[in-house]
């Protein structure tokens, strides 16, 4: 097991999506199905989408928040595109922030200095709801993070904070 692999399955265990018996029957569900024995990558993968699947069922925005987001770091630091993944992400956020009711606009929370130049360009800056699923201002396509210098997207770590009025 790879390292990359071993964090994916420890940030799906925290998450309390993850046990070892859902684990085990995955991975003999798929064997059977496949007629071989997946990687622990592979089943970890699976999983995460049959997990992502009832969170979508269920509507459960912040759950499928936090899936999107252990999918793409888990392709960034497989040195994978995870721009999309990071784009669900803020999808969820927003839509979390929506349906409380009470939050009609978000601003672009960045690292400050520690942002890239394209990030650092978003600081403060205010959107309606609206506005955001329109722009998709965050992740910066241009962002130049990486924790995986071989990732070809950067890792944006710009967020969305609420502003109450």
């Amino acid at each position: 097991m790879t390292k990359v692999v071993a964090e994916f399955r420890k940030g799906l265990e925290d998450l309390g999506l993850l046990t070892k018996n859902k684990y085990l029957k995955t991975k003999e569900e798929y064997a059977k199905k496949f007629g071989f024995i997946p990687s622990e990558g592979d089943v970890l993968w699976g999983l995460s989408n049959q997990l992502l699947l009832e969170a979508m069922e269920k509507e459960n925005r912040h759950k499928m928040k936090m899936i999107y987001f252990s999918q793409a770091l888990f392709l960034h630091k497989s040195g994978k595109d995870c721009f999309k993944l990071l784009q669900e992400t803020g999808k969820c956020e927003l839509r979390e922030y929506q349906q409380s009711g009470v939050v009609e606009k978000v601003e672009i929370l960045t690292r400050g200095k520690k942002s890239c130049p394209d990030c650092q360009k978003l600081a403060g800056k205010i959107f309606t709801i609206e506005e955001a699923f329109k722009r998709v201002p965050i992740p910066v396509k241009e962002c130049s993070y990486k924790i995986n210098p071989e990732a070809p997207t950067g890792w944006c770590r710009c967020c969305y904070v609420e502003v109450i009025e």
